[in-house]
């Protein structure tokens, strides 16, 4: 793994589900939450190199609730283009 990737994984052991905008945060984790899915969210500050990490965090969940996050989560996204 290069120096400025994100690891797969959280100090804590839980398994990520997929990086958003800070725009995201709110909707992302009510719909974790109405869900019950267990979640972690790391915000990540903004870095004149790394210009896709401005305002962003990541969601890190237990393995076995990897699957039914991203398909909330792809359900979000898709909900909100139209």
């Amino acid at each position: 793994m290069k120096p400025d990737e994100l690891p797969d994984m959280n100090v804590t052991g839980l398994v990520t589900l997929s990086d958003f905008y800070a725009h995201q945060h709110e909707v992302i984790e009510t719909a974790l939450k109405n869900a019950e899915i267990p979640h972690q969210i790391e915000l990540y500050p903004p870095n004149a190199e790394k210009t896709w990490r401005d305002g962003a965090f990541r969601v890190y969940v237990p393995s076995e609730y990897v699957k039914s996050g991203r398909e909330l989560c792809i359900a979000i996204e898709f909900s909100s283009v139209f």
